[in-house]
């Protein structure tokens, strides 16, 4: 888990040596001679702190008496109520009004004490009361323990389960662990899925060392105060990264445009993962295209097998910093129409879980295309590869054949660009593209390509990064799929052909393809990442997890802990979640301290519906603290609403966006 915590050192909150002991001997007994030659007079002095939950009292001082003839009493309602025998130290279940300390036979008793009065105060200085299990949570707490013989213990509770925290071990355990306010600065969540949980802060001691008014039944803690507030845990850490990158692996790819694309001779595509740790992503994965299977540099060096190098290079980058992913582009470029006039082709990332994978698994979309030279350099990528699949239905066979013959794995299959006729859409009314969920659980809705968000571009903030209209596919869009009640989440990709996944300040890369005028093609605008909401350990398999959870963000830039759930009654539910509860459907969606306002003049907020109307919005927020959306999603308005985040920097018309998977009704 990846968990930053303070180590919240432990207070002693002991007496002197005039304090109670616990070994049940007197505290400073025996007779004790005077100055004349006489006895000191019996005498017991005591002490108590009482707070919303009990009474604490303990001897400070007994003279001429055995610890084992004493009784301590507790005032309620002016009646005086025998408590703990034979000890040093009692906790009263109830509130004391005043306490004493009496012998059995009654001869001799304490001063009444009125108990200093404990005081505690916690709470959560967040304003959406929403959390990630990357960030520490934030507690702000007060407490005035006077001379108690007490501690301070953190509690956590969801549902029936209760921990407390350790700031030895920067974790929450099954028992109590004393903790100082002093250092209490900020604990970790504990949860992995999204709950509602309680924290509280007790002043307390521990029953073992005390003796008991009552039989507290399974407490490890007679708690005398205590103030407890409430957070959503939501569990999940957002892990950024790119599904779709290109290398000098691919017969497109350009990783140095100065010399035409040539590549290297050895080690190709070597940079990728460093290039992704650069820019800081949590994950990536290497996606050249499928057809290609032999890669040349230079004329006369030595051939290298492309799917061999790229697992190299996969399990190379295991523990560097970054996850890496196995995957290619499966290119099925074709402009035809079916029998039903709906448009064919569309092309397809793949990402594998594992990080080898038998050739079996590397599908082409066809075995006929041409072999190619890089740019105007002489680098070559040769097509090869005998394993292919000429339409989605026949793709998904494939992916069942190849989990047969060489031991099954988790698989991806994301439709990418699909709402842009250049490259190639996708069109969803064709029954080929029905959604697999075995395979198919998100789909692209930016890349350096430009976005495919919306069925009309006329609506409000959906022309935006098409760089030429007319070449939009309107029924390739993420609306359009969601219409057709698709269950799909949201990804993004850049789509980089440089081999540098993420980077977004280089602005769009460059392709090896030749124009007419002798130039290469290069990209239109700066792509796109994906990020997972991933719950510890954030391993390739818990991506995977969120991934096929549609637990998924798509942003052009910014990587923000967006914090978003939708509330039914006790069911939390995160984006791409389908929602089963009955009741009012109440929405949060936050990035409140999320950003920097200095950076983002302006944040806006739309909550859409499949037909792309604005259900709701918070319009320029020009606060970070304003930037939270609270709605209610009410019965008919959507079988599937998704939120749109747009972010403005000062002098910018355009802004970056963020996507958030659907909630499905």
């Amino acid at each position: 888990m990846l968990i930053l915590a303070w180590i919240l050192a432990c207070g002693d909150k002991g007496g002197d040596d005039t304090g109670p002991g616990t070994d049940g001997g007197s505290v400073d007994g025996g007779a004790d001679g005077g100055t004349d030659g006489g006895t000191t007079p019996p005498s017991i002095e005591v002490a108590a702190a009482t707070g919303d939950l009990g009474t604490a009292a303990w001897l400070v001082g007994v003279q001429g008496l055995d610890v084992a003839d004493l009784v301590f009493q507790a005032q309620r309602d002016g009646v005086w109520q025998d408590a703990c025998a034979a000890t040093q130290q009692c906790v009263f279940s109830d509130p004391a009004q005043a306490v004493r300390v009496v012998t059995a036979d009654g001869a001799t008793t304490s001063p009444e004490v009125a108990p200093e009065s404990l005081s505690v105060s916690l709470s959560i200085p967040r304003e959406d009361r929403a959390f990630m299990a990357d960030e520490l949570l934030q507690l702000a707490g007060s407490a005035d323990l006077g001379a108690a013989p007490a501690s301070l213990y953190l509690a956590r509770q969801a549902g029936t389960e209760i921990r407390w925290w350790s700031p030895a071990e920067a974790t929450w355990l099954s028992e109590p662990v004393a903790l100082a306010i002093e250092d209490l600065a900020a604990v970790a969540p504990h949860a992995n899925t999204a709950v509602k949980a309680s924290y509280s802060l007790m002043v307390g001691v521990p029953l073992t060392e005390w003796s008991t008014e009552e039989d507290m039944g399974e407490a490890v803690i007679a708690g005398l105060a205590s103030a407890t507030t409430t957070g959503f845990e939501l569990g999940h850490a957002v892990l950024w990264g790119d599904p779709h990158v290109h290398s000098d692996l691919s017969q497109d790819g350009c990783e140095d445009l100065a010399t035409g694309c040539q590549g290297p001779d050895d080690e190709p595509a070597a940079d990728l993962f460093p290039n992704a740790i650069e820019v800081g992503l949590d994950w990536a994965a290497i996606a050249d295209h499928a057809e290609k299977t032999t890669y040349i540099g230079s004329p006369g060096a030595h051939e290298i097998d492309v799917w061999a190098q790229q697992q190299a290079l996969v399990q190379a980058a295991e523990g560097t910093g970054i996850v890496p992913f196995l995957g290619y582009e499966w290119t099925y470029a074709t402009q035809t129409l079916d029998e039903d006039g709906y448009r064919e082709g569309g092309h397809r990332t793949v990402i594998l879980e594992e990080t080898s994978a038998c050739e079996d698994w590397r599908i082409g979309a066809t075995n006929n295309a041409p072999d190619h030279e890089k740019g105007w350099s002489t680098t070559q990528v040769l097509n090869t590869n005998p394993i292919s699949a000429l339409t989605p239905v026949a793709m998904r066979e494939a992916l069942v054949a190849a989990a047969k013959k060489c031991g099954p794995q988790r698989a991806l299959f994301i439709a990418h660009h699909p709402g842009l006729k250049r490259p190639q859409p996708v069109d969803w009314r064709r029954e080929a593209n029905r959604p697999d969920p075995t395979w198919e659980t998100v789909v692209e809705i930016a890349s350096e390509h430009g976005t495919s968000e919306c069925m009309e571009l006329t609506d409000p903030h959906c022309a935006w990064r098409t760089y030429d209209l007319d070449d939009y596919y309107p029924q390739g869009s993420f609306q359009a799929a969601l219409r057709l009640g698709y269950r799909l989440g949201v990804a993004g990709g850049t789509d980089a052909h440089d081999a540098r996944g993420g980077s977004f300040d280089d602005g769009p890369s460059c392709t090896s393809v030749l124009l007419e005028d002798g130039v290469v093609a290069c990209q239109n605008y700066q792509g796109a990442t994906t990020g997972v909401l991933t719950a510890a350990p954030f391993d390739r398999a818990a991506i995977f997890d969120g991934f096929f959870d549609r637990k998924t963000y798509a942003s052009t830039g910014p990587h923000l802990p967006v914090r978003a759930w939708l509330q039914v009654g006790d069911n939390v539910y995160l984006p791409g979640r389908s929602v089963d509860a009955e009741g009012t459907r109440n929405l949060t969606v936050s990035l409140v301290e999320a950003y920097d306002p200095d950076q983002f003049t302006a944040v806006s907020i739309d909550l859409l519906n499949e037909q792309g109307d604005i259900l709701d919005s918070v319009e320029e927020a020009i606060d970070d603290r304003q930037a939270l959306l609270e709605t209610v999603i009410e019965p008919g308005d959507c079988s599937a609403c998704y939120i749109r985040i747009r972010l403005y920097e000062e002098g910018d018309a355009e802004g970056e966006r963020i996507w958030l998977s659907p909630w499905f009704f």
